[in-house]
């Protein structure tokens, strides 16, 4: 029976992406530009609190292929983002560029949106978590991502250039221990480990670490190489990160190349949207620099006007269809990781 059910799931599967990607990526070449202008408003987007970071990882865009000004974003602001989208907008994460608690005001922030009945979530490097451990709580925040990527002080501090692997550790406890106190904390806690070359020998001892740091779940996170990064340095990275075990790789060779398992042909970030710091509207979360920018939603008249703009409407329809240059290169799978409950 189990193997009838697993045939029958993947049968599902393979029709599901049949009618979704192959006949609807066909249909939708024919639906004119103007129809995108009444997709819905997005129930979900990605806000950059800060563009910043205190550390130097070598395969994170921020300090090394990023060129945006960097800067914080005004809470005056944000609060008026959230006024205009309450009553259609259900998420919001701050895992967009950048460390999110380097913004003095990200609490108040997430209090906000919290208060407007919105679900909110941050990743963090948790460096700096120490001095904010009462303020994620009286936030309302609902699920914070604490980042290791080495269950040992040698292999985490070889990637996470800038972090010291004990005060992380020590920050989660601390983290742990308050939620345990307040006894009725919704906060979700969730550890992620980025399953590189180095580090992939030591997943038996980070699943032991996050038991015994109470978090609530592992994330086994697929290592992304690079949305800049050409083919060829996708490669010299790959030989350098890329795991070693087939089931924690986004990444797959077909004829000598390196190709993203499970590809799409429609994307999903025509339902989201992205803002940075500065209100400048993003087509998704791999816009590093802001290559295609559609109004700037403290400038232009708002979040709403410029979602409905003939702009926006001709550039869903290509991130939908996938057409944009920044879409060839993209690292979006639905292979992802694996997530463990502890």
């Amino acid at each position: 029976m189990c193997r009838l059910a697993r045939a029958s799931n993947k049968m599902k599967k393979r029709l599901r992406y049949f009618l979704i990607h192959i006949l609807g990526a066909k249909f939708l070449t024919l639906v004119p530009e103007y129809l995108f202008k009444l997709v819905p408003l997005p129930k979900f987007i990605m806000i950059e609190a800060t563009n910043a970071c205190n550390l130097r990882c070598p395969l994170c865009p921020t300090n090394t292929t990023e060129t945006r000004k960097k800067g914080l974003m005004d809470i005056k602001n944000f609060n008026k983002l959230i006024d205009e989208l309450t009553g259609s907008l259900k998420g919001i994460s701050f895992n967009a560029c950048g460390e999110p608690t380097l913004n003095p005001k990200l609490f108040e922030m997430i209090a906000y949106a919290s208060s407007k009945g919105i679900y909110t979530m941050i990743s963090t490097n948790t460096t700096l978590l120490e001095k904010y451990i009462s303020k994620v709580f009286d936030s309302g925040l609902d699920m914070i991502i604490v980042c290791l990527d080495g269950a040992t002080k040698k292999t985490h501090e070889s990637y996470r250039i800038g972090s010291n692997f004990d005060i992380i550790v020590k920050n989660i406890k601390l983290l742990t221990k308050e939620k345990f106190r307040r006894k009725n904390s919704k906060l979700k806690i969730q550890l992620q480990f980025v399953v590189m070359r180095q580090n992939e020998k030591e997943i038996p001892k980070i699943i032991k670490l996050a038991r015994k740091l109470k978090v609530d779940e592992l994330n086994l996170k697929t290592v992304s190489l690079g949305r800049t990064s050409s083919l060829v340095e996708k490669e010299i990275k790959a030989e350098k990160y890329l795991p070693l075990a087939k089931k924690y790789r986004r990444y797959q060779v077909n004829d000598g190349r390196l190709v993203i398992k499970n590809s799409t042909k429609l994307c999903n970030w025509i339902q989201k949207s992205f803002v940075y710091w500065n209100g400048d509207i993003g087509v998704c979360c791999y816009d590093f620099n802001g290559d295609y920018p559609v109004g700037n939603v403290f400038k232009n008249g708002g979040f709403k006007k410029i979602w409905r703009s003939d702009k926006y409407a001709r550039l869903r329809k290509n991130i939908l269809l996938r057409r944009l240059p920044l879409c060839q290169n993209c690292n979006a799978t639905s292979e992802y990781g694996i997530t463990i409950k502890t």
